[in-house]
């Protein structure tokens, strides 16, 4: 029997109100992840997605439905959603724009 060898990483990101703000995460190496939340975000974090690691776009599920993690908690580990599989590179945007709560950090685990 051959072992399988799993590539993991751990990285870290700013989840912001703002795509612009949000930083990325190159997924091109691996197949899933868990993203870990601190501090618990406005509302829905949706999910963007790009083949350049430049123009970034929502992600949507082939009803047309926006990809997001809902109903996150403080200190709450999440896996990517499925659609997030061929990605490229992704972006975790919180979907209520809030001038007043600070962008947060998040421990993202990935596996390949």
């Amino acid at each position: 029997m051959t072992a399988i060898l799993r590539d993991a990483n751990t990285v870290t990101c700013v989840v912001s109100d703002a795509e612009a703000d949000s930083t990325s995460i190159d997924f091109r190496d691996f197949s899933s992840g868990i993203i870990v939340f601190v501090a618990v975000p406005e509302g829905p974090v949706r999910v963007y997605v790009s083949t350049d690691n430049i123009s970034f776009f929502a992600l949507a599920d082939s009803a047309g439905t926006d990809v997001a993690l809902v109903d996150v908690e403080a200190n709450e580990a999440i896996a990517f959603p499925d659609e997030v599989f061929a990605a490229h590179y992704v972006k975790f945007v919180d979907a209520v724009a809030d001038p007043i709560k600070a962008d947060q950090t998040c421990t993202v685990l990935l596996k390949g």
